[in-house]
């Protein structure tokens, strides 16, 4: 069976795929502790398994497999016991007529009768057995070795990827242990995977606009959080990252009115921008302004339309934001 070797897999790939922050909190460690601790008992539990599989000598036959071959069994040695008593009657009764017999002259062997078959023999072939064959013995034999000895392979086979997967997974999480990933890092390979901007109003999804800075000390708090909630909604918003120290996007900065950050920028599936969020954020929060987004089907007024830049201002006199960035640099 795989249970237990299914189990270190999950356990490895769990904290495997578990980053760790610099900023790890308390609560995060203890998971982590509780889940290390399960992995090792798991590991306890299955070498037991395994150390009493290769101890426990295999059985030939199961017990509903023997019950039928104990009957017969129990049949062959009932009628051999038969023919042997009266095989001793027969005897006893010739030697008291005197009849006499020489070896030499082709006595009857005790276990042989004149068609060449052992009383066992015959006991068989009158159930409906045919004899086993020197041959077809070998045979069995050498089948029944070959398949315990690849029986005990595959065990071995399912020991050793257990506890190599075990011990991939603790060197894995050491490694995370005294390597851990920078908040920095993480804002960066968001920033590498964001999506462009034209698919703000477009694509029919809300879209979350995270300006952003690597020397802000707040970013790099809210850095996990961000990357999580991104996961979580994926494929239903769109989230765009803004790095603030690059000159392309200052026009764009200028146009959001951004003077602090972290700004989060909140904008509908029409391409309206409906909130912005300043500082470090929490998880129920910006759930729920996302929550609200998706279940929100049209706006009263719009705030801020994205065209994808044609330039071209509204009546009401808030300003267009585009793609290009050729003009309005400070």
């Amino acid at each position: 069976s795989l249970r237990f070797e299914t189990i270190f897999l999950f356990a490895a790939f769990c904290i495997w795929d578990t980053p760790i922050t610099m900023r790890e909190t308390p609560r995060t460690s203890f998971r982590r502790f509780a889940l290390l601790q399960f992995l090792l008992v798991s590991f306890s539990l299955s070498l037991g398994r395994l150390i009493s599989a290769f101890t426990t000598p295999p059985t030939a036959l199961s017990k509903s497999a023997s019950r039928p071959a104990a009957r017969k069994c129990g049949g062959a040695i009932s009628l051999l016991f038969s023919a042997e008593q009266s095989r001793g009657v027969e005897t006893a009764a010739a030697e008291e007529k005197g009849a006499t017999t020489t070896p030499e002259a082709g006595a009857v062997s005790v276990d042989e009768d004149h068609d060449g078959l052992t009383a066992q023999e015959r006991v068989l072939r009158s159930l409906g057995v045919e004899p086993e064959s020197d041959e077809e013995r070998r045979r069995r034999v050498s089948d029944r070795l070959a398949a315990e000895e690849e029986a005990r392979a595959k065990k071995r086979t399912n020991a050793a990827v257990a506890v190599l997967a075990f011990a991939a997974a603790v060197l894995n999480y050491g490694w995370k242990v005294t390597h851990p990933v920078t908040a920095v890092e993480i804002l960066a390979e968001m920033q590498s995977q964001s999506a462009p901007l034209t698919v703000i109003g477009r694509n029919g999804r809300p879209t979350v606009v995270d300006f952003w800075a690597p020397w802000c000390e707040n970013c790099r708090f809210s850095a996990p959080t961000l990357q999580s909630v991104e996961k979580e909604y994926a494929g239903k918003v769109n989230f765009v990252m803004v790095n603030g120290d690059d000159p392309d996007a200052w026009p764009l900065i200028e146009r959001f009115g951004v003077d602090a950050i972290p700004h989060l920028s909140m904008i509908s599936k029409e391409g309206d921008v409906e909130t912005a969020l300043i500082g470090p954020i929490p998880r129920s929060v910006l759930r729920a302004d996302i929550d609200e987004l998706l279940e929100r089907e049209e706006q009263a007024q719009p705030k801020l339309v994205v065209d994808g830049g044609t330039g071209n201002e509204e009546d009401t006199g808030v300003p267009v934001v585009g793609d290009d960035n050729e003009k309005d640099k400070p």
